[in-house]
């Protein structure tokens, strides 16, 4: 179970469990719903919260990770600090990539990772946060681990801890903040009309970016094409035989004459790793595989994730297919589509 701690913020309404209260009972003027507020005459004092035994804290600060959006904190900066504070402990460490928040806006916040809770990573800076009208919450997705690699993918960092430092905002009102990992990753074939695998022979060349020329996949190329979830800031597609032999490669050779190509559809506002679900296309051009060696071969797709997209850090396999087998005639298919559309 999470647990939430706050600097230089002061609560609204924190209130202590009256463990002395039947719930049968009436109230009074010092009990609300069984929550006994600052009151010395009712047995309990801030100052001396053990003054009423077993009381049970009801702070509300743990609104915000109780799963009920109904919920909030009502904090105010206090005099003392031009900052506030809010630390998760999530007691085990977790693979985290964003911060979902629900609540006020806020002028600037800084998001740090820990897995110690001494050592911090900074994961976003500056961020103002601003309510959307189209949804009911922001998400923050946390900068890539190269810091020159910041304007084009998101990060996802091992850590048990989540410090949001907030400051430009006196009062603030939340509802929840979630932590979010990496979503589950998939991977399929597209199924043609008949039900088979799409694969085939590429009919015409393909331009898959059209700002440039060189992006394109040949004509006779052997193609695989399918679906995926995950992140294409992070996922690499690659298609092996029943033998674990990869599909483009030569026997006994460490050279992969095969190409693969994720595509997303680009958000309006935040960076391609956002994204959960695409097309690839994996393809071995002509020339570099023979058609008597396809008949009858079994293979599989396999979807990789990696922790950093440009040191290929951490790579595992998340996902893969069905075994299938390939048509004794390969049949000719047509790509569509392209970066900018």
């Amino acid at each position: 179970q999470w647990t939430i701690e706050t600097e230089g913020l002061e609560a609204q309404a924190d209130k202590i469990k009256n463990p002395l209260k039947d719930e049968d009972d009436a109230g009074s003027d010092t009990e609300t719903d069984g929550w006994l507020t600052d009151d010395p005459d009712s047995g309990y004092h801030e100052d001396d919260p053990s003054s009423v035994p077993a009381a049970a804290a009801l702070r509300t600060i743990e609104n915000v990770i109780d799963g009920d959006t109904t919920t909030t904190y009502e904090g105010t900066r206090t005099a003392d600090t031009d900052k506030s504070v809010i630390t998760i402990d999530m007691h085990q460490s977790e693979r985290v990539t964003a911060l979902r928040y629900q609540g006020s806006d806020l002028g600037s916040v800084d998001l740090e990772v820990s897995a110690d809770g001494s050592t911090w990573t900074a994961v976003k800076s500056g961020y103002a946060v601003r309510k959307d009208a189209g949804k009911p919450y922001t998400e923050i997705w946390f900068d890539a681990v190269e810091e020159e690699a910041r304007d084009k993918w998101i990060g996802t960092y091992d850590a048990r801890y989540v410090r949001l430092t907030i400051s430009g905002t006196e009062k603030v009102t939340i509802n929840e903040i979630e932590i979010c990992g990496p979503s589950g990753d998939n991977v399929d074939f597209f199924a043609t009309d008949a039900g088979q695998a799409a694969i085939g022979i590429l009919e015409n060349d393909y331009v898959y970016d059209t700002d440039t020329t060189k992006d394109v996949i040949k004509k006779g190329s052997l193609i695989f094409t399918g679906t995926y979830k995950g992140n294409p800031a992070y996922n690499v597609v690659m298609v092996y035989d029943d033998k674990g032999n990869v599909i483009g490669s030569t026997e006994g050779s460490d050279v992969l004459e095969a190409g693969q190509v994720i595509f997303a559809d680009v958000p309006e506002k935040g960076n391609l790793g956002e994204t959960s679900n695409g097309t690839w296309v994996y393809y071995v051009e002509p020339g570099k595989w023979n058609q008597e060696d396809m008949k009858g071969l079994k293979v599989r797709a396999e979807l990789y994730r990696v922790d950093n997209a440009l040191t290929l850090e951490g790579e595992r396999m998340v996902s893969d297919t069905q075994i299938i087998s390939m048509p004794d005639t390969i049949p000719p298919i047509t790509l569509t589509g392209s970066k900018s559309e």
